[in-house]
Protein backbone atom coordinates (compact mmCIF):
# COMPACT_ATOMS: atom_id res chain seq x y z
CA UNK A 1 0.00 0.00 0.00
CA UNK A 2 2.82 2.06 0.71
CA UNK A 3 4.77 1.81 -2.63
CA UNK A 4 1.61 2.70 -4.18
CA UNK A 5 0.57 5.98 -2.59
CA UNK A 6 3.65 6.80 -3.00
CA UNK A 7 3.81 6.19 -7.04
CA UNK A 8 0.06 7.95 -7.04
CA UNK A 9 1.67 10.67 -4.99
CA UNK A 10 4.14 10.92 -7.90
CA UNK A 11 1.90 11.06 -10.51
CA UNK A 12 -0.48 13.44 -8.90
CA UNK A 13 2.36 15.91 -8.29
CA UNK A 14 3.55 15.59 -11.80
CA UNK A 15 0.13 15.99 -13.71
CA UNK A 16 -0.03 19.23 -11.73
CA UNK A 17 3.33 20.50 -12.14
CA UNK A 18 2.12 19.96 -16.24
CA UNK A 19 -0.94 21.94 -15.79
CA UNK A 20 0.41 24.79 -13.94
CA UNK A 21 3.98 25.40 -14.32
CA UNK A 22 4.77 24.49 -18.30
CA UNK A 23 4.00 26.73 -20.77
CA UNK A 24 2.70 23.44 -23.05
CA UNK A 25 1.70 21.13 -20.63
CA UNK A 26 1.42 17.25 -21.29
CA UNK A 27 3.15 17.76 -24.82
CA UNK A 28 4.44 14.54 -26.12
CA UNK A 29 4.85 15.69 -29.20
CA UNK A 30 8.54 17.14 -30.65
CA UNK A 31 7.84 20.85 -31.12
CA UNK A 32 10.13 23.16 -33.29
CA UNK A 33 11.10 26.50 -32.71
CA UNK A 34 8.92 29.35 -33.32
CA UNK A 35 6.36 26.30 -33.53
CA UNK A 36 4.07 28.45 -31.16
CA UNK A 37 3.75 32.58 -30.00
CA UNK A 38 1.41 34.40 -28.53
CA UNK A 39 -0.64 37.87 -30.30
CA UNK A 40 -0.55 40.41 -28.47
CA UNK A 41 -3.58 41.93 -30.24
CA UNK A 42 -5.53 39.85 -27.97
CA UNK A 43 -6.73 39.79 -24.03
CA UNK A 44 -5.23 37.24 -21.81
CA UNK A 45 -7.98 34.48 -20.37
CA UNK A 46 -9.24 35.83 -17.13
CA UNK A 47 -7.65 33.04 -15.51
CA UNK A 48 -4.04 33.67 -16.65
CA UNK A 49 -1.92 35.52 -14.64
CA UNK A 50 -1.05 39.20 -15.69
CA UNK A 51 2.86 38.88 -14.54
CA UNK A 52 2.72 34.93 -16.28
CA UNK A 53 1.32 36.66 -19.30
CA UNK A 54 3.74 39.49 -19.48
CA UNK A 55 6.88 36.88 -18.98
CA UNK A 56 5.59 34.39 -21.50
CA UNK A 57 5.15 37.52 -24.07
CA UNK A 58 8.56 38.78 -23.57
CA UNK A 59 10.20 35.50 -24.06
CA UNK A 60 8.58 35.27 -27.31
CA UNK A 61 8.06 38.63 -28.58
CA UNK A 62 11.68 39.12 -30.29
CA UNK A 63 10.98 35.19 -31.72
CA UNK A 64 7.17 36.19 -33.37
CA UNK A 65 8.18 38.94 -34.62
CA UNK A 66 10.19 37.72 -37.37
CA UNK A 67 7.48 35.85 -37.94
CA UNK A 68 4.95 39.25 -38.66
CA UNK A 69 7.72 41.21 -39.78
CA UNK A 70 8.22 38.34 -42.67
CA UNK A 71 4.79 38.62 -43.69
CA UNK A 72 3.28 42.39 -42.58
CA UNK A 73 -0.02 40.33 -41.24
CA UNK A 74 -2.84 43.00 -40.61
CA UNK A 75 -3.60 43.58 -36.97
CA UNK A 76 -6.92 44.09 -37.23
CA UNK A 77 -9.70 43.29 -39.65
CA UNK A 78 -9.32 43.04 -43.57
CA UNK A 79 -10.00 39.24 -42.74
CA UNK A 80 -12.25 36.83 -44.35
CA UNK A 81 -14.44 34.46 -42.53
CA UNK A 82 -15.42 31.40 -44.29
CA UNK A 83 -18.63 29.89 -43.98
CA UNK A 84 -18.88 26.40 -45.74
CA UNK A 85 -21.79 24.77 -44.04
CA UNK A 86 -23.60 24.91 -47.30
CA UNK A 87 -20.59 24.73 -49.49
CA UNK A 88 -20.75 28.25 -50.03
CA UNK A 89 -18.45 30.52 -49.08
CA UNK A 90 -18.66 34.27 -47.85
CA UNK A 91 -15.61 36.52 -48.72
CA UNK A 92 -17.67 39.76 -46.59
CA UNK A 93 -15.73 40.53 -43.70
CA UNK A 94 -16.57 39.30 -40.41
CA UNK A 95 -16.41 40.67 -37.16
CA UNK A 96 -15.43 37.73 -34.62
CA UNK A 97 -16.05 38.05 -30.81
CA UNK A 98 -13.13 36.97 -29.13
CA UNK A 99 -14.43 37.26 -25.52
CA UNK A 100 -13.79 34.86 -22.67
CA UNK A 101 -16.45 33.83 -20.70
CA UNK A 102 -15.45 34.01 -16.84
CA UNK A 103 -17.54 32.31 -14.18
CA UNK A 104 -17.05 31.69 -10.51
CA UNK A 105 -18.92 28.70 -10.28
CA UNK A 106 -17.88 25.15 -12.19
CA UNK A 107 -21.14 25.19 -13.69
CA UNK A 108 -22.87 26.84 -16.43
CA UNK A 109 -26.26 26.52 -17.89
CA UNK A 110 -27.07 24.16 -20.33
CA UNK A 111 -26.81 25.41 -24.21
CA UNK A 112 -27.65 23.71 -27.85
CA UNK A 113 -25.16 25.58 -29.76
CA UNK A 114 -22.63 23.17 -30.97
CA UNK A 115 -19.18 23.32 -30.43
CA UNK A 116 -16.92 25.19 -32.68
CA UNK A 117 -13.49 25.80 -33.46
CA UNK A 118 -12.05 29.56 -34.98
CA UNK A 119 -9.24 29.36 -36.90
CA UNK A 120 -7.02 31.26 -39.49
CA UNK A 121 -4.42 30.20 -42.09
CA UNK A 122 -1.71 31.84 -44.50
CA UNK A 123 0.21 29.80 -47.21
CA UNK A 124 3.81 30.93 -47.71
CA UNK A 125 4.35 29.68 -51.60
CA UNK A 126 7.99 30.24 -51.59
CA UNK A 127 9.18 28.32 -48.37
CA UNK A 128 5.62 25.77 -48.60
CA UNK A 129 4.86 27.05 -45.31
CA UNK A 130 1.62 26.98 -43.62
CA UNK A 131 0.83 28.84 -40.74
CA UNK A 132 -2.10 27.97 -38.29
CA UNK A 133 -3.05 30.43 -36.11
CA UNK A 134 -5.73 28.78 -33.53
CA UNK A 135 -8.17 31.24 -32.01
CA UNK A 136 -10.51 30.13 -30.29
CA UNK A 137 -13.37 27.52 -29.59
CA UNK A 138 -17.23 27.91 -28.25
CA UNK A 139 -19.00 26.01 -26.36
CA UNK A 140 -16.14 23.54 -24.93
CA UNK A 141 -18.23 22.19 -21.94
CA UNK A 142 -19.61 18.45 -20.70
CA UNK A 143 -22.27 18.75 -22.70
CA UNK A 144 -19.43 17.45 -25.82
CA UNK A 145 -19.28 14.30 -23.65
CA UNK A 146 -22.64 11.86 -24.43
CA UNK A 147 -23.13 11.20 -20.57
CA UNK A 148 -25.89 13.05 -19.26
CA UNK A 149 -25.67 15.03 -16.43
CA UNK A 150 -28.20 17.50 -14.81
CA UNK A 151 -25.15 20.36 -14.58
CA UNK A 152 -22.66 21.25 -17.66
CA UNK A 153 -19.48 21.83 -16.75
CA UNK A 154 -16.78 23.56 -18.03
CA UNK A 155 -13.35 21.66 -18.92
CA UNK A 156 -9.45 22.54 -19.13
CA UNK A 157 -8.99 22.15 -23.33
CA UNK A 158 -6.13 21.94 -25.81
CA UNK A 159 -6.17 21.82 -29.47
CA UNK A 160 -3.78 19.54 -31.09
CA UNK A 161 -2.99 19.76 -35.03
CA UNK A 162 -2.00 17.13 -37.41
CA UNK A 163 -0.63 17.17 -40.37
CA UNK A 164 -2.08 14.19 -42.68
CA UNK A 165 -1.33 11.79 -44.25
CA UNK A 166 2.47 11.83 -42.54
CA UNK A 167 1.73 12.54 -39.26
CA UNK A 168 4.68 13.29 -38.53
CA UNK A 169 4.07 17.18 -38.05
CA UNK A 170 2.23 17.00 -34.68
CA UNK A 171 1.60 20.24 -32.69
CA UNK A 172 -0.63 21.24 -29.70
CA UNK A 173 -1.57 24.67 -27.86
CA UNK A 174 -1.20 25.37 -24.26
CA UNK A 175 -4.33 24.39 -21.97
CA UNK A 176 -7.10 26.62 -20.93
CA UNK A 177 -8.55 25.96 -17.66
CA UNK A 178 -11.93 26.39 -16.65
CA UNK A 179 -13.64 27.74 -20.06
CA UNK A 180 -16.42 27.16 -22.28
CA UNK A 181 -15.06 29.78 -24.49
CA UNK A 182 -11.18 29.31 -24.72
CA UNK A 183 -9.11 31.78 -26.44
CA UNK A 184 -6.26 29.92 -27.32
CA UNK A 185 -4.76 32.87 -30.02
CA UNK A 186 -0.83 30.29 -30.57
CA UNK A 187 0.52 30.27 -34.14
CA UNK A 188 1.49 26.90 -35.35
CA UNK A 189 3.72 26.16 -38.22
CA UNK A 190 3.50 23.34 -41.09
CA UNK A 191 6.28 22.67 -43.17
CA UNK A 192 6.86 21.08 -46.63
CA UNK A 193 3.18 21.36 -47.42
CA UNK A 194 2.57 20.49 -50.73
CA UNK A 195 -1.41 20.12 -50.75
CA UNK A 196 -1.36 17.20 -52.61
CA UNK A 197 -3.83 15.02 -50.69
CA UNK A 198 -3.30 16.28 -47.16
CA UNK A 199 -4.91 17.63 -44.81
CA UNK A 200 -5.07 19.43 -41.09
CA UNK A 201 -6.31 17.63 -38.12
CA UNK A 202 -7.86 19.74 -35.40
CA UNK A 203 -8.83 17.21 -32.62
CA UNK A 204 -9.99 19.13 -29.27
CA UNK A 205 -9.12 17.85 -26.17
CA UNK A 206 -9.76 17.96 -22.42
CA UNK A 207 -7.16 18.18 -19.91
CA UNK A 208 -7.51 15.94 -16.45
CA UNK A 209 -4.91 16.01 -13.96
CA UNK A 210 -5.47 12.29 -12.12
CA UNK A 211 -7.06 10.16 -15.24
CA UNK A 212 -5.94 10.25 -18.81
CA UNK A 213 -6.89 13.31 -21.39
CA UNK A 214 -10.27 12.57 -23.70
CA UNK A 215 -11.04 13.49 -26.97
CA UNK A 216 -13.57 15.87 -27.20
CA UNK A 217 -13.93 16.18 -31.02
CA UNK A 218 -12.52 16.39 -34.20
CA UNK A 219 -11.96 19.03 -36.96
CA UNK A 220 -10.75 17.61 -40.79
CA UNK A 221 -9.92 20.62 -42.85
CA UNK A 222 -8.44 19.26 -46.54
CA UNK A 223 -5.90 21.64 -47.89
CA UNK A 224 -6.10 21.00 -51.68
CA UNK A 225 -4.55 22.79 -54.56
CA UNK A 226 -7.16 25.63 -54.90
CA UNK A 227 -6.87 26.97 -51.14
CA UNK A 228 -3.56 27.01 -50.60
CA UNK A 229 -2.87 28.96 -54.39
CA UNK A 230 -5.58 31.29 -54.32
CA UNK A 231 -7.42 31.78 -50.63
CA UNK A 232 -4.79 32.14 -48.48
CA UNK A 233 -1.62 32.71 -50.57
CA UNK A 234 -1.74 36.45 -49.78
CA UNK A 235 -3.93 36.76 -46.99
CA UNK A 236 -4.94 35.26 -42.97
CA UNK A 237 -8.20 33.98 -43.59
CA UNK A 238 -10.16 32.87 -40.77
CA UNK A 239 -12.42 29.45 -40.16
CA UNK A 240 -14.89 28.53 -38.46
CA UNK A 241 -15.93 24.69 -38.31
CA UNK A 242 -18.09 22.82 -36.30
CA UNK A 243 -16.87 20.43 -33.68
CA UNK A 244 -17.50 16.49 -34.78
CA UNK A 245 -18.02 14.90 -31.08
CA UNK A 246 -16.83 11.65 -31.14
CA UNK A 247 -19.74 9.96 -29.57
CA UNK A 248 -21.33 11.50 -32.60
CA UNK A 249 -19.10 9.49 -34.98
CA UNK A 250 -19.99 5.97 -33.34
CA UNK A 251 -23.74 7.32 -33.32
CA UNK A 252 -23.52 7.62 -37.13
CA UNK A 253 -21.78 3.72 -37.74
CA UNK A 254 -23.13 0.46 -37.70
CA UNK A 255 -21.19 -0.19 -34.80
CA UNK A 256 -20.58 -4.19 -35.72
CA UNK A 257 -21.32 -7.47 -34.38
CA UNK A 258 -19.17 -9.90 -31.67
CA UNK A 259 -19.45 -13.20 -31.73
CA UNK A 260 -20.00 -15.51 -28.66
CA UNK A 261 -20.10 -18.54 -27.26
CA UNK A 262 -21.56 -19.81 -24.05
CA UNK A 263 -21.51 -23.11 -22.12
CA UNK A 264 -22.95 -24.06 -18.74
CA UNK A 265 -21.90 -26.46 -16.35
CA UNK A 266 -24.97 -27.05 -13.61
CA UNK A 267 -22.78 -29.61 -12.00
CA UNK A 268 -20.15 -27.41 -10.62
CA UNK A 269 -22.44 -24.09 -11.15
CA UNK A 270 -19.69 -22.33 -13.50
CA UNK A 271 -20.64 -20.65 -17.37
CA UNK A 272 -17.86 -20.76 -19.45
CA UNK A 273 -17.83 -17.77 -22.00
CA UNK A 274 -15.86 -17.67 -24.85
CA UNK A 275 -15.32 -14.30 -27.29
CA UNK A 276 -14.20 -15.65 -30.53
CA UNK A 277 -14.25 -12.60 -32.74
CA UNK A 278 -15.70 -9.32 -33.98
CA UNK A 279 -16.44 -7.77 -36.80
CA UNK A 280 -16.98 -4.66 -39.00
CA UNK A 281 -15.96 -2.62 -35.65
CA UNK A 282 -17.20 1.14 -36.27
CA UNK A 283 -14.37 4.06 -37.60
CA UNK A 284 -12.84 5.64 -34.54
CA UNK A 285 -10.95 9.24 -35.62
CA UNK A 286 -9.46 10.03 -38.91
CA UNK A 287 -5.83 9.29 -38.89
CA UNK A 288 -5.98 5.59 -37.59
CA UNK A 289 -6.58 2.45 -36.58
CA UNK A 290 -8.58 1.01 -33.50
CA UNK A 291 -7.58 -0.67 -30.58
CA UNK A 292 -9.84 -2.86 -29.70
CA UNK A 293 -10.03 -5.04 -26.78
CA UNK A 294 -13.30 -5.60 -24.19
CA UNK A 295 -14.24 -6.03 -20.57
CA UNK A 296 -16.74 -8.80 -19.63
CA UNK A 297 -18.50 -8.09 -16.49
CA UNK A 298 -21.15 -10.89 -14.52
CA UNK A 299 -24.17 -8.94 -13.09
CA UNK A 300 -25.95 -10.90 -10.20
CA UNK A 301 -29.38 -8.91 -9.71
CA UNK A 302 -28.06 -6.14 -11.26
CA UNK A 303 -24.80 -5.44 -9.46
CA UNK A 304 -21.30 -6.11 -11.22
CA UNK A 305 -19.87 -8.91 -8.76
CA UNK A 306 -17.25 -10.17 -11.41
CA UNK A 307 -14.97 -8.26 -13.86
CA UNK A 308 -12.68 -10.10 -16.84
CA UNK A 309 -10.78 -7.87 -19.36
CA UNK A 310 -9.14 -9.19 -22.52
CA UNK A 311 -5.78 -8.64 -24.35
CA UNK A 312 -5.52 -5.60 -26.76
CA UNK A 313 -5.59 -6.59 -30.31
CA UNK A 314 -3.78 -4.01 -32.95
CA UNK A 315 -4.79 -1.59 -35.64
CA UNK A 316 -7.85 -3.94 -36.97
CA UNK A 317 -11.62 -3.59 -37.66
CA UNK A 318 -12.16 -7.58 -36.99
CA UNK A 319 -9.74 -8.75 -34.33
CA UNK A 320 -10.08 -12.21 -33.78
CA UNK A 321 -9.74 -12.66 -29.75
CA UNK A 322 -10.68 -16.49 -29.11
CA UNK A 323 -10.41 -15.85 -25.32
CA UNK A 324 -12.51 -18.19 -22.53
CA UNK A 325 -13.51 -16.85 -19.24
CA UNK A 326 -15.38 -19.09 -16.58
CA UNK A 327 -17.76 -17.79 -13.81
CA UNK A 328 -19.14 -18.91 -10.66
CA UNK A 329 -22.71 -18.83 -10.28
CA UNK A 330 -23.83 -17.87 -6.92
CA UNK A 331 -25.98 -20.30 -5.04
CA UNK A 332 -26.41 -21.95 -8.82
CA UNK A 333 -29.18 -18.47 -9.52
CA UNK A 334 -28.76 -18.52 -13.17
CA UNK A 335 -32.19 -17.13 -13.42
CA UNK A 336 -30.23 -13.55 -11.66
CA UNK A 337 -27.03 -13.69 -13.88
CA UNK A 338 -26.80 -11.91 -17.12
CA UNK A 339 -23.38 -10.24 -18.80
CA UNK A 340 -22.21 -7.22 -20.11
CA UNK A 341 -20.07 -7.57 -22.61
CA UNK A 342 -17.92 -4.06 -23.73
CA UNK A 343 -15.84 -3.15 -26.23
CA UNK A 344 -12.88 -0.01 -25.97
CA UNK A 345 -11.02 1.48 -28.04
CA UNK A 346 -6.92 1.32 -26.67
CA UNK A 347 -5.08 4.73 -26.69
CA UNK A 348 -1.84 4.85 -25.05
CA UNK A 349 -2.03 8.39 -24.27
CA UNK A 350 -5.73 9.12 -24.32
CA UNK A 351 -8.43 8.21 -22.23
CA UNK A 352 -10.24 4.53 -23.18
CA UNK A 353 -13.19 5.05 -25.55
CA UNK A 354 -16.34 2.72 -25.39
CA UNK A 355 -16.90 1.19 -28.76
CA UNK A 356 -20.13 -0.71 -28.28
CA UNK A 357 -21.99 -3.26 -25.72
CA UNK A 358 -23.86 -6.10 -25.59
CA UNK A 359 -26.01 -8.18 -23.30
CA UNK A 360 -26.04 -11.61 -22.69
CA UNK A 361 -28.76 -13.20 -20.52
CA UNK A 362 -32.22 -13.32 -19.55
CA UNK A 363 -32.45 -9.81 -18.20
CA UNK A 364 -31.69 -7.91 -20.98
CA UNK A 365 -32.06 -4.40 -22.24
CA UNK A 366 -34.69 -3.25 -24.62
CA UNK A 367 -32.36 -1.35 -27.25
CA UNK A 368 -31.27 -4.73 -28.05
CA UNK A 369 -32.59 -5.42 -31.63
CA UNK A 370 -31.63 -9.20 -31.23
CA UNK A 371 -33.37 -9.64 -28.65
CA UNK A 372 -35.51 -12.49 -29.08
CA UNK A 373 -32.28 -14.61 -30.68
CA UNK A 374 -30.05 -14.04 -28.00
CA UNK A 375 -32.73 -14.68 -25.51
CA UNK A 376 -32.88 -17.95 -27.44
CA UNK A 377 -29.34 -18.34 -27.22
CA UNK A 378 -29.33 -18.20 -23.98
CA UNK A 379 -32.40 -20.62 -23.29
CA UNK A 380 -30.45 -23.07 -25.38
CA UNK A 381 -27.18 -22.85 -23.13
CA UNK A 382 -29.53 -23.69 -19.85
CA UNK A 383 -31.24 -26.43 -21.56
CA UNK A 384 -28.25 -28.13 -22.80
CA UNK A 385 -25.36 -28.46 -20.20
CA UNK A 386 -21.97 -28.47 -20.87
CA UNK A 387 -22.30 -27.74 -24.29
CA UNK A 388 -20.69 -24.64 -25.96
CA UNK A 389 -23.27 -22.95 -28.14
CA UNK A 390 -22.56 -19.79 -29.80
CA UNK A 391 -24.50 -16.64 -31.44
CA UNK A 392 -23.45 -13.54 -32.70
CA UNK A 393 -24.55 -10.47 -30.49
CA UNK A 394 -25.08 -6.82 -32.27
CA UNK A 395 -22.95 -3.94 -30.53
CA UNK A 396 -25.09 -1.32 -29.38
CA UNK A 397 -24.14 2.15 -27.91
CA UNK A 398 -22.57 2.50 -24.13
CA UNK A 399 -24.81 5.18 -23.66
Amino acid sequence: MIVLFARYWQYYRRRRKEGEELSYSVTRYWRKQLGSSSFDSLTPPPHTKQSDHCQDHQKVSSQFSLIKNSFSWPESADQGMYDRKNNGISTSPTTLSLSSSSSSCNGITPTISPPSLTFSLRYDPSTSIVYVRIISAQDITSSCRKIKSSTILMLDSYVRVELLPERIQKLKTRIIKKSAQPIYDEMLQFNNVKGDEQSLLFTVSSYDRFTRDEVLGEVLFPLDTNILNSEIMNNEIIFRKDIMPRYKQLSEQELGEILVSLSYQSSDSTITVIVLKATNLPKIGTSRLINPYFKIYMLYKDQRIVKKRSIIKRSTYNPVFNECFTFSIPSNDIKNIRFELIVFDFDRHMKHEPIGKCDIGGGQRQYDEKKLVNEKHWNDMCHQSAKQIASWYRLNPVY
